[in-house]
């Protein structure tokens, strides 16, 4: 469900900043393909209704449900509401449509990406979760770490072996670029942008397993511990800094890539000649180990 885009500059039923109206590319939601692969095949071995629903609740021009059905709804089994309404009007009001999983880009100017992650973990009844779009920078937030693994509502405390959630971000190795949808600001995005995410309910160890073999992205496991923000000319020159997450976890094939160079080093040794030593030598035992000294 949601309106199509139009041509002209639509009018809006909230406040509106101009500089937030950056459509989200197509790219940074094929990123999202093994989790919600996941979730739609979770909800059709369930049973409920096996409709599955996806909730954007920030509006722009409605590219954005166009982008999720176009990649994920086969035979009509998804469909994405994102329509022109003020979300925490909604949200205040209990106006807000029943789904199964968030995915959105809120505004980032003035406290919205706060907001967003308030909504969702605290008031929103999100029954598989989220996944908000968001500068990579957010991770280092307090208002992003301060609430990690923490339940969204009190119900989950009823079943904690089906319900336990689980924080991951899934940071992409290229930087997306947004476009305005009247052609306005950089051609290039001046940040990193990553998708934080909150799943419950799931087979963590399917959702990596999709990832270990998908090329393009790192998924960081919850939030661990603080990272040193790099220094001016690192940052530059795109060094990393000192520090590092506890519960990283690199998926970009970063692992095969290290057991490879380890075989090819082993195979190296293999084929080299084994070095002859002089037994005969009187300060050498049988086993052409040394027994004195030389110096």
């Amino acid at each position: 469900m949601s309106s199509a885009p139009s041509s002209s500059s639509p009018s809006f039923p909230f406040k509106h900043d101009f500089n937030d109206s950056f459509e989200t590319p197509l790219l940074a939601y094929t990123h999202l393909s093994p989790l919600i692969t996941h979730l739609k095949s979770l909800k059709k071995n369930s049973n409920s209704n096996k409709h599955f629903k996806v909730y954007d609740p920030y509006y722009c021009r409605g590219t954005a449900s166009l982008h999720i059905t176009s990649l994920y709804s086969r035979n009509n089994d998804l469909t994405c509401i994102n329509v022109n309404r003020d979300f925490y009007r909604d949200l205040e009001e209990g106006e807000c449509p029943e789904f199964d999983f968030l995915v959105t880009n809120p505004p980032y100017s003035e406290d919205h990406k706060r907001r967003c992650l308030d909504a969702v973990r605290e008031t929103l009844n999100t029954p598989y979760g989220y996944a908000v779009l968001m500068p990579e920078y957010v991770k280092e937030k307090s208002y992003y770490r301060d609430k990690l693994f923490q339940p969204i509502s009190e119900d989950d405390e009823s079943d904690k072996s089906t319900q336990m959630w689980v924080d991951f971000i899934i940071l992409p190795s290229v930087v997306y670029d947004y476009v305005h949808f009247e052609g306005k600001g950089f051609s290039k995005s001046p940040f990193k942008s990553a998708w934080f995410c909150r799943v419950r309910g799931c087979d963590w160890e399917s959702i990596y397993s999709g990832y270990a073999s998908f090329d393009g992205v790192n998924i960081l496991l919850g939030g661990g511990g603080r990272k040193r923000r790099k220094g001016p000319k690192k940052r530059k020159r795109g060094g990393g800094g000192e520090g590092g997450y506890g519960r990283n976890v690199r998926v970009n094939n970063e692992k095969g890539r290290r057991d490879a160079e380890v075989k090819r080093k082993e195979k190296i040794k293999e084929t080299q000649p084994t070095p002859q030593i002089n037994t005969n030598s009187k300060y050498r035992d049988g086993e052409g180990k040394r027994t004195k000294k030389r110096f």
